[in-house]
């Protein structure tokens, strides 16, 4: 890793730690590369292309905050080097990342977290286990939830996750576009083993903007399902 480090940044050599996110062992979780870039050395070609040599979902770039008032100024980059507004993971992962460091650009990292994000202010609260040490934090998202275009059908949410309309509940909503700083398409799914075949399909949501229906949807799809009787439930985002 190192060796990579210094051959693709060439004489802009820069830190960085990965990380699994909502995981208490190693390898499980969500992963994460989180690039410290203190001296703003990279480009934004550079930040796409470390992203997608990472391969990991997302990566951030922490780079020196716009105010001074704030942690950090982050870019969250996908697998594929798109820019993202937000994420949730990537929030939490990094906010750890710098707790462990204690400070960064020359302030200390505890308590609240506040960091610049291109859908806005992220508030973090770190959260310590019994010998101070941090473990987690828990995020407010930049936006309020909010609504951005009329109800899906089944089948074509169904589809852009490669499944059937039949694996779709829509007893308590229908697939809805939504976002709180990521815009996203909400799909209930009727069971676990439907949630764990979903996949993006690509090829389904350019069919459905070749027909104008996908206009104002994300190219996005956060689908869950609820575990009964437990109060809780599992989740996956899939790019389409």
């Amino acid at each position: 890793m190192d060796v990579w480090r210094r051959a693709f940044v060439a004489s802009s050599s820069v830190r960085f730690e990965t990380v699994d996110v909502f995981s208490s062992h190693k390898f499980g979780g969500n992963q994460l590369a989180v690039v410290l870039d203190e001296q703003r050395r990279l480009s934004d070609d550079d930040m796409r292309r470390i992203a997608i040599e990472f391969g990991f979902s997302e990566t951030t770039i922490v780079l020196p905050p716009k105010s001074e008032a704030n942690t950090a100024w982050v870019r969250i980059f996908s697998k594929d080097g798109d820019e993202m507004p937000f994420a949730g993971h990537p929030n939490v992962g990094t906010a750890t990342v710098l707790a462990w460091r204690r400070s960064i650009f020359g302030k200390e990292v505890r308590g609240t977290v506040l960091l610049e994000e291109k859908a806005g202010l992220v508030p973090l609260e770190l959260i310590e286990d019994e010998a101070g040490r941090p473990v987690g934090a828990t995020l407010t998202a930049p936006e309020p939830f909010s609504l951005s275009s009329p109800p899906l059908p089944a089948e074509a949410a169904a589809a852009l996750i490669g499944l059937e309309a039949s694996d779709v509940c829509a007893a308590r909503h229908p697939p809805l576009a939504a976002s709180t700083g990521l815009p996203f398409l909400l799909v209930e799914l009727s069971s676990l083993a439907a949630l764990g075949r979903s996949r993006g399909v690509p090829s389904a949501f350019e069919a459905l903007a070749a027909g104008g229906a996908a206009t104002l949807l994300p190219p996005k799809v956060l689908a869950y399902v609820r575990l009964d009787g437990s109060g809780g439930g599992a989740a996956r985002l899939e790019g389409v």
